[in-house]
């Protein structure tokens, strides 16, 4: 025997178990956006290929990059020019007074970094990519050797 009323009793279940479940998961979205979760964060790096590591790194609105870099090439070297360009050349942006660094040793600078041969202004959060040039001399073989660093930072 069906009681009258089964089937709106059946649907009015139907309809509040269906509308708990769409609150919920619209409580977790709004939770999830609002958090800033999904908000991606500034990516910075730098880093060089071969036996150099920079420690520390920042680039402001002006173009003007602070940056300490660790050398480990196993013997001490003397740097004789760095730069920072967006262009993975050394001509315009020869910038530095030398250093001897002892091997495991860092060493500090302050650069003009370019773009397209200009001197890089920017606003802020815009991205610089460019690369840090580094020229140094050895002390065992007395060559001269360069190395290209890739910097990419968030002006901030």
């Amino acid at each position: 025997m069906k009681l009258p009323g089964a089937k709106s009793q059946s649907a009015m279940e139907y309809v509040t178990t269906y509308g708990w479940a769409i609150l919920i998961l619209t409580i977790a979205v709004l939770v999830i956006v609002t958090s800033g979760f999904l908000t991606p964060k500034p990516i910075n790096l730098c880093f060089f290929q071969y036996n150099f590591t920079c420690t520390s790194y920042t680039i402001n609105s002006n173009g003007i990059l602070n940056v300490s870099i660790l050398q480990r090439t196993g013997y001490n070297i003397t740097t004789t020019y760095m730069g920072c360009d967006s262009n993975a050349s050394s001509s315009p942006i020869l910038s530095y007074i030398p250093a001897n660094v002892p091997n495991g040793g860092s060493f500090s600078e302050t650069l003009q970094c370019y773009s397209s041969g200009k001197d890089f202004n920017s606003t802020l959060g815009a991205y610089y990519k460019g690369y840090i040039i580094l020229e140094y001399t050895s002390s065992i073989s007395g060559y001269a050797h360069t190395v290209a660093g890739r910097i990419i930072y968030n002006i901030n």
